[in-house]
């Protein structure tokens, strides 16, 4: 079962038009390159962070099917949002919309080719709600745009902050029921907010690693020659800490001596680095 020193790591997206999507998140999101190769770029700060790769039979994905629901950039100070909130006028990037959620704060968008992103800063771990069985409280308020650019001089945009890593991914899915089994029971993630029909899950007590939601209903699997989430990479301290039951077991892969692969019941591939 998983433990504590579970960290996630970056997340890889199959992507139609690399050179766009590497000129969005490095010029409108503010992630530098980290590594680049013909058909693959991996973006971030000082850590990775989003990885595109990209393949001459990828078709660009025309409805939902399951897999990203957003991906989460975290940046360490409030004011870095109100910076972005600048930056994106001055680029004239439009947001989809912003949200409080009580222990974060959260602006949304998304990328030219569909994929959903969240930029949030977390509040203080003394002001999330948290329960005697460590569960955490969560909502959507609206945020109070004029506090967050506040004080914030226009012209200090120089890209993300070195701190800023990935917070969090939000799955789509079509069956929590068999999501709640794979990743609570047969994984070992533990449940820190539950909505029925989606749960946030983490180690470490943070208030969620992976949002894995049904809001959407029934919907196919991503097909391999469609963009969208290619797989969500975590690091792990020891190969130890991948012993499951027997069935989780059989869905494993070696691709290294040092990483592993997981198929969830939705055909989302979860990555494990041992480092």
């Amino acid at each position: 079962m998983l433990e504590n020193s579970t960290k996630l790591h970056h997340v890889t997206l199959r992507v139609k038009n690399l050179e766009m999507m590497t000129k969005f998140y490095t010029e409108t999101i503010g992630l530098t390159i980290r590594e680049q190769e013909e058909k693959r770029v991996m973006l971030g700060t000082n850590m990775d962070i989003v990885e595109l790769i990209t393949d001459d039979e990828f078709i660009l994905a025309e409805r939902d099917f399951q897999g990203l629901y957003h991906l989460a950039i975290r940046v360490p100070k409030e004011r870095d949002l109100g910076q972005l909130l600048f930056h994106f006028r001055d680029v004239n990037y439009s947001i989809d919309g912003a949200g409080d959620h009580g222990y974060s704060q959260a602006l949304y968008m998304h990328d030219p080719e569909g994929n959903g992103i969240e930029i949030y800063n977390d509040r203080p771990i003394s002001d999330w709600t948290i329960h005697e069985d460590g569960t955490i409280d969560a909502y959507t308020d609206p945020v109070n745009i004029e506090n967050l650019i506040q004080g914030i001089n226009p012209n200090d945009w120089n890209g993300l902050p070195s701190e800023t890593d990935l917070g969090h991914v939000h799955l789509q899915i079509s069956d929590i029921t068999a999501a709640r089994k794979f990743y609570l029971d047969g994984l070992g993630f533990d449940l820190k907010t539950d909505m029925g029909h989606a749960i946030f899950i983490s180690k470490r007590g943070y208030h969620h690693d992976l949002g894995i939601n049904q809001w959407l209903g029934i919907m196919p699997v991503l097909p391999k020659n469609r963009t969208g989430l290619d797989k969500v990479s975590f690091t792990v301290g020891s190969a130890d800490v991948l012993r499951f039951s027997n069935e989780i077991e059989s869905m494993m892969k070696k691709v290294n001596d040092n990483t592993y692969q997981i198929t969830d019941p939705s055909s989302i591939v979860l990555e494990f680095i041992v480092k």
